[in-house]
């Protein structure tokens, strides 16, 4: 050791442990605010939770779960549709596995009637958890829609060993009429029955008698998995794998996803220094959300 710091080394050594040192109190400092903000959506207090969370996402614009949150709150509070979507991209882009963020694109597409969209990401969560009820329930409902009846029985199959409702039964009947397994459909008419759903297995039955095969329900009528319940998003916000980064010399500088951008010229109020996320910062929450997503395009660091 005494020849160590008698040759200089060590003065080498400080830019190396500041650096480690700075790193470590920067993730930790961003991660703190984001269990603020999960701690705030337990409470309820959304307003709070949206602080914390864009806190967060201003000491490191690469924190998908923040993202993610931030599109969770503002789906709860009845934001835009394009504006909710926009927070799950950007989460599911940064951490291309992440689960949850495909799932609630899956839903919200879905919930939009943007099927070609809400299937892409229904099957990119299926390929994660290939066991995901959510994500086949929604994918049978769009198989009957495109006229894909076959791949609308064996979905409605998988949901069903998960949970028995009559929607899904009758979803699974009108498939079975669709491709003429009328024997797979008598038994969901009895089962409809059974279950004191007797207008449901009327229409199946009505569909069989006369060999015209129902249409599906429209998609409004169709009930969504249920959201998650207040408090729940801090399950959701596991820790995420960390992933090694690839090495893509070419992308450098390049950002993955620019959002939705607000159009901005010559002394437009966008192109003026971001205001920082606190206490005091009173914006609309379009304001916020416009302020984040030009932030993303202009200054977030892209992983790959």
């Amino acid at each position: 050791m005494k020849n160590f710091i008698a040759d200089g080394n060590v003065w080498k050594m400080v830019p190396v442990l500041w650096g480690c040192f700075a790193v470590s109190a920067y993730a930790q400092t961003a991660q703190e605010w984001f269990e603020r903000g999960n701690q705030a959506y337990q409470e309820a207090n959304h307003k709070k939770a949206v602080q914390y969370y864009e806190k967060t996402i201003e000491l490191d614009p690469n924190h998908a779960q923040a993202y993610y949150a931030l599109g969770t709150v503002y789906r709860d509070m009845n934001a835009g549709f394009a504006d909710v979507a926009w927070f799950f991209k950007v989460a599911a882009d940064i951490t291309p596995d992440y689960l949850e963020a495909h799932d609630s694109l899956c839903k919200l597409y879905f919930q939009n009637n943007d099927l070609s969209n809400a299937e892409a990401s229904c099957l990119k969560a299926l390929s994660l958890n290939p066991n995901l009820g959510s994500a086949q329930l929604m994918l049978a409902w769009m198989s009957l829609s495109k006229s894909r009846p076959q791949d609308a029985v064996l979905y409605f199959r998988e949901v069903l060993k998960k949970t028995q409702s009559p929607m899904i039964y009758y979803g699974l009947g009108v498939a079975c009429i669709q491709t003429g397994n009328s024997a797979e459909a008598l038994d969901v008419i009895t089962t409809l029955q059974g279950l004191g759903e007797s207008q449901l297995a009327s229409k199946l039955e009505n569909a069989l008698r006369t060999s015209s095969p129902p249409s599906a329900p429209p998609l409004e009528a169709i009930a969504m998995p249920e959201r998650q319940e207040a408090g729940t998003i801090v399950e959701a916000m596991r820790p995420l794998p960390e992933q090694e980064p690839e090495p893509n010399p070419a992308a450098a500088g390049r950002i993955r996803l620019r959002g939705r951008l607000s159009a901005a010229g010559p002394g437009n109020k966008e192109n003026e220094a971001p205001p920082v996320y606190g206490e005091d910062d009173t914006r609309s929450a379009v304001e916020r959300i416009r302020d984040l997503q030009r932030r993303r395009g202009e200054t977030a660091v892209p992983r790959y």
